[in-house]
Parts: C-alpha cells; sequence; structure tokens
C-alpha cells in the first residue's frame, strides 16, 4: 500500500498522541505492505499488553474515521528485549549495556561489533574498548539481551 507523505504523517502523529494518552512513547514505526508496526515503550518500566491494547483501539478509531481500517492491518507492541536501535535516543536510552551491529563505512568493508555501551553523542557511539562509531555507518544495531 502506498500512503503519500502526509498521510503517513497525519498517523504518526495520531500514534504518538495515543502513546501520550497512555503514558507511553512511540518507540518506532515500520510499514510492511498493507501492516502497519507500532513499537511503544515507557521509560525505565516495562509495557503492559492492556497498554498497548489501548493504544491500539485508538489507532483503530482514528483509522476507521479516514477510511483506511480495512486498508491496514494495525501491530502494537514493545521492541522487545532485543530492540532494534535506530535514533541516537534509542541509543542513549541502552548506555551501560550490550549491543551488537554492522558497520558499514564508506569502503564497504562489512564488520560486525559487539560491546558494552559506553557514550553516546549526537554522531555516534563509544563502546567499552573506547571505539567511536559514526551513526552514518551503523546499520542492523540491536541491544543485546543476556540470559
Amino acid at each position: 500500500m502506498v500512503l503519500g507523505v502526509e498521510k503517513q504523517q497525519n498517523i504518526e502523529n495520531l500514534v504518538m498522541k495515543a502513546c501520550a494518552e497512555n503514558n507511553c512513547r512511540l518507540y518506532h514505526m515500520e510499514w510492511h505492505n498493507h501492516c502497519l508496526k507500532v513499537y511503544v515503550d515507557k521509560d525505565q518500566k516495562n509495557i503492559q499488553l492492556s497498554e498497548c491494547e489501548q493504544i491500539s483501539k485508538r489507532i483503530q478509531i482514528f483509522l476507521m474515521a479516514v477510511g483506511l481500517s480495512r486498508q491496514i492491518e494495525l501491530e502494537v507492541s514493545s521492541p522487545g528485549l532485543e530492540r532494534k536501535l535506530i535514533q541516537p535516543w534509542h541509543f542513549s536510552s541502552v548506555i551501560g549495556k550490550a549491543i551488537t551491529f554492522q558497520y558499514i563505512p564508506k569502503t564497504d568493508d562489512k564488520k560486525s561489533f559487539s560491546g558494552c555501551l559506553t557514550q553516546v553523542n549526537d554522531r555516534g557511539i563509544t563502546l567499552d574498548n573506547n571505539k567511536y562509531f559514526d551513526f552514518e555507518f551503523i546499520k542492523g544495531a540491536h541491544l543485546v539481551f543476556h540470559y
């Protein structure tokens, strides 16, 4: 399904509002064909299934109002224990924890890195080995959950 940028932005704004109404935050949104996947989170707390349900209901009401409820399949969940790290604030929220990612600089020499995240700034991250990585070349980053 192809939605215009304006319509997608309107849906994202509604999702953020629905999250705020439930004392949560939008972690990430993904569009896959006819499916909108919404990942919601809370500061320092686990998101509850009931909160995901409330956010889902609120988003469905909006989708019905704009005539998209039958065209879009909606999934609302937490980002999970091994959550994707995409935005700089995602990385900032897991300082001190283990992460893993692919690093693909302009030389196309792809390498995998793992380690404890020690610092984040607006341009990149530093791991516990004091190695610095620019966000521009970080791909597929996620939190590593240790059992």
